[in-house]
């Protein structure tokens, strides 16, 4: 077993605002969870090309951007 010595308690979560209250309660740094993260900022980058009047070039190019900040993550 690890000592405890100057070392933190993390929880990790899928970030939902119903876990506010269990960080503030319980004194534990909270951690969101990457693969929830990434899925939360590809659903808001699809809405919003969607919606959005930008030119394809421009889609493709957010699209690529996300890309690329997802791939980052998968080789952590």
């Amino acid at each position: 077993m690890l000592p405890m010595d100057n070392q933190e308690l993390v929880y990790t979560s899928d970030g939902l605002k119903q876990y506010k209250k269990v960080t503030e309660n319980s004194g534990l740094k909270h951690q969101r969870c990457v693969f929830h993260l990434m899925k939360d900022c590809r659903t808001d980058v699809y809405k919003y090309l969607k919606k959005s009047k930008d030119d394809s070039v421009t889609k493709m190019l957010i699209v690529r951007y996300l890309t690329e900040i997802n791939n980052v993550f998968r080789t952590l």
